[in-house]
């Protein structure tokens, strides 16, 4: 978020916490930023490993991040609109 920021010189970050209307055992952690968006071809690989759009990406990170919190019993989706915003919901169980 903070370098697609930069890139389009404008934009902001939002990140809330939501209980997960459809499951009380869920949460749900959203970040939104309206900085540049993706395209539609990027959105069908931001998960796939060594896939990267930016001169010093390596791919890793957001595969890193779905694994891992697959690993922990939820879900992570991304949605974008180019040139508008990017959001990226993660949805984990509740611990009692």
């Amino acid at each position: 978020a903070l370098y697609a920021i930069a890139s389009a010189g404008k934009g902001e970050i939002y990140i809330t916490l939501e209980a997960d209307a459809t499951n009380k055992d869920t949460c749900r952690l959203v970040f939104k930023d309206t900085g540049l968006g993706m395209s539609s071809e990027t959105l069908r690989h931001v998960f796939d490993r060594f896939y990267t759009k930016t001169e010093h990406g390596t791919g890793i990170g957001l595969a890193f991040c779905k694994a891992t919190i697959v690993g922990f019993g939820g879900k992570i989706i991304c949605t974008s609109t180019e040139g508008e915003h990017t959001t990226f919901t993660i949805t984990l169980p509740l611990v009692a």
